[in-house]
């Protein structure tokens, strides 16, 4: 490995993320499907490491597990479901340039 591509391996961090919902015309949040591209996706954290950030991923799970009180089960639901999908995901992963 060289110098130049050691550096740019020092300078990928990573960002968990987790897909996009929307308000039906009916009032009820669903997460939208595959087919939202990367760059939309809601950002929850940064991180130095993958490994960090596969940590992070399942704190925040974790968090959202314990966070019922006070909430409908359909919106409890949709938070499981979202921290369930999310993703660690590299700075320079191209996706997240997709428009």
């Amino acid at each position: 490995m060289n110098l130049g591509h050691a550096a740019a391996l020092a300078l990928v961090g990573w960002y968990l993320l987790t897909p996009p919902f929307y308000v039906t015309n009916a009032g009820v949040i669903d997460l939208i499907e595959g087919n939202a591209p990367m760059s939309k996706w809601r950002h929850i954290a940064s991180f130095d490491t993958a490994p960090d950030c596969e940590a992070g991923r399942l704190k925040n799970f974790e968090k959202v597990a314990e966070m019922m009180n006070g909430i409908s089960a359909h919106a409890y639901e949709l938070q499981i479901d979202s921290a369930n999908r999310a993703q660690c995901i590299a700075s320079d992963d191209p996706r997240l340039k997709e428009k």
